[in-house]
């Protein structure tokens, strides 16, 4: 089956948490890629859980609420991650 962005969209709003995973893509695609952070919108007006890991925390920085400000607003984010 071929998936679609309209697939996934209709996967995604059946989930409860959007949980962003590290990694160099999210740094660099993640807080340009419209659909990702249309996605990550719709979540948090929604009131589900956002959540990131590692380098993830770099995909919330487009996100905004429905009044346009930034979700991480007043918000202490920690980005970590360990090199072994």
């Amino acid at each position: 089956m071929l998936c679609t962005f309209f697939h996934v969209l209709q996967f995604c709003s059946e989930q409860k948490v959007l949980d962003i995973a590290g990694g160099h893509g999210i740094v660099f695609d993640g807080p340009k890629d419209k659909d990702f952070i249309a996605l990550g919108n719709r979540f948090w007006a929604e009131g589900k859980i956002v959540s990131a890991v590692c380098h993830g925390p770099a995909g919330l920085v487009s996100m905004t609420a429905p009044d346009g400000s930034p979700i991480v607003k007043g918000l202490k984010v920690l980005l970590s991650a360990l090199n072994g």
